[in-house]
């Protein structure tokens, strides 16, 4: 499966690049496009997520195809809900609306008024995987650009012993195509898991294919509970 990769963008919560972007203060990105009302809504997967979309979507001037692709969604926003219920008080209604999955991919079209299709994808720990080959499908279909966006957080504390990927609170977004441009083709091979499917990578998907595509290492392998995948990248 060939496809090709323009403007990726990777918010990654403590790397270098980002002023004041400490673990333990975090300031997620302020994204003054959006009006100052909605903004203040926003939770942290939102803003990493509409940032990275954003700096995708620069110089694109036509409407594009949207893939969303999450593990778990704003799972802080579900706990709140969650711990409400306990408590037996009422539930809010906006963060409700705010912790669905395909809540950001709404917001993203209401902020840009980009109207055209969207989806958003969940598969578990392969959910960057499937988010690339709809993407990559898509992109094959209509012969057009199409913007994928993948986001997770790490772990509320009470989940943590559940984390088995090392998450950390990060977005990814770029865009493909299935049109040649030098230095940018790419093909992806994938095949159901063979042994016992622990991964051979301590970060997840998205992670490691971001820090793979702006290396200089020409093939990334990556071994996860179902699929064993593989992209390499032709000159």
């Amino acid at each position: 499966m060939d496809f090709f990769v323009h403007n990726l963008s990777l918010w990654s919560l403590g790397d270098a690049g980002y002023k004041n972007n400490d673990v333990n203060d975090p300031i997620y990105p302020n994204l003054d496009w959006v009006p100052a009302m909605q903004r203040r809504r926003l939770s942290a997967l939102t803003k990493m997520a509409l940032f990275t979309a954003a700096e995708a979507m620069q110089n694109c001037e036509s409407e594009v195809e949207t893939v969303f692709a999450t593990r778990h969604g704003d799972l802080h926003k579900t706990l709140t809900l969650l711990n409400c219920l306990t408590e037996e008080e009422a539930l809010s209604p906006t963060t409700f609306s705010l912790s669905v999955h395909n809540a950001v991919s709404g917001l993203f079209s209401i902020f840009t008024g980009n109207k055209a299709a969207s989806n958003t994808v969940s598969a578990g720990a392969h959910s960057f995987l499937m988010g690339l080959v709809e993407a990559v499908v898509r992109a094959r279909l209509t012969r057009k650009r199409v913007l994928l966006v993948y986001m997770d957080q790490a772990l509320p504390e009470i989940y943590k012993p559940f984390d088995d990927e090392s998450l950390r609170d990060h977005s990814l977004a770029m865009l493909i195509s299935a049109e040649r441009h030098a230095n940018q083709y790419c093909h992806l091979h994938l095949q159901p898991a063979n042994g016992d499917g622990r991964r051979t990578m301590g970060s997840p998907e998205s992670l490691a294919f971001a820090r793979w595509w702006q290396g200089d290492v020409p093939q990334l392998q990556y071994t996860g509970p179902r699929y064993d995948w593989q992209v390499r990248r032709y000159a």
